[in-house]
Parts: C-alpha cells; structure tokens; sequence
C-alpha cells in the first residue's frame, strides 16, 4: 500500500505540472489573441480618423470653389485669396486653409478658371490635402 500512495503522489504532482503548463499555454494565446485585436481596433480608428479628415478638406475645397464663384458675382477682377479657418471658425479646434486662385481663360474673357487647394488641419504632418479645378462663365 506504501508503495501505492507514493506513485499516487508523484502522478499527482505531474499531472498539476502538466496542468499549469496547459494553463501558461493557454494565457499567452489569449494574451497575443488580445494584442492583435487591440492592434487591429487601433488601426481602424486611425484610419476612420483619416477618412474624416479627408472628407472635412474635400468639403473645405467645394467651400472655397463657392466662395470664389460668389466672389466673381460680386466682383469680376477679384484674383482669389488665403482663406483661412482659425479661432472660432475653427472644425474641431483644428485650423484649415483654404488657397483660392482665379486665372482667366484663354477662350473668352468671360470664362475663369478656379484653383482651389484645401489643408485640413493646417500645419501638421497628418495634414490632408485637396485640390479642386473648375471653369465657370461669368
């Protein structure tokens, strides 16, 4: 019986190795599983967060195109302008810049041709930059 007992334990004692192997095993495959679902929801805000930046300067662009035909109703000399979002006009606390150019065609005095190119946010390196390019008749 003595020598019963004494297997007993020590198979006892290697099926709890085996078990806490099991267990570290298993912990490191959640731990990674985990990481790399972290990762990959990181990755997606920042490219969420990217997108929304680019549709705000693709919105920025078409403002400046209508700021210049309005202009150009006004004032047909008028030759564009830095136009710049800062401080209250400001989207989100981030500043943008919008540069309008106006060149007139060489078609017909009545035609011109409106540059626009949009920053948003404006000084940074995630800057996101739009161009846009119309011809409208006076």
């Amino acid at each position: 019986m003595d020598r019963y007992c004494k297997r007993q334990h020590v198979c006892n004692r290697d099926r709890r190795g085996v078990i806490v192997l099991i267990v570290m095993v298993c912990l490191l495959l959640v731990t990674m599983i985990g990481g790399s679902l972290l990762k990959l929801g990181l990755t997606q805000r920042r490219q969420a967060r990217r997108e929304q930046m680019r549709q705000q300067a693709m919105w920025l662009a078409e403002s400046g195109i209508e700021r210049a035909a309005a202009q150009l109703r006004i004032n047909s000399d008028y030759e564009g302008e830095d136009w710049t979002l800062a401080g209250t006009d400001s989207i989100r606390g981030k500043q943008a810049t919008v540069k309008i150019s106006i060149q007139q065609s060489d078609e017909s005095a009545d035609r011109r041709t409106i540059a626009v190119v949009a920053d948003f946010p404006r000084d940074t390196d995630q800057r996101v930059r739009i161009s846009k390019q119309v011809v409208i008749d006076l």
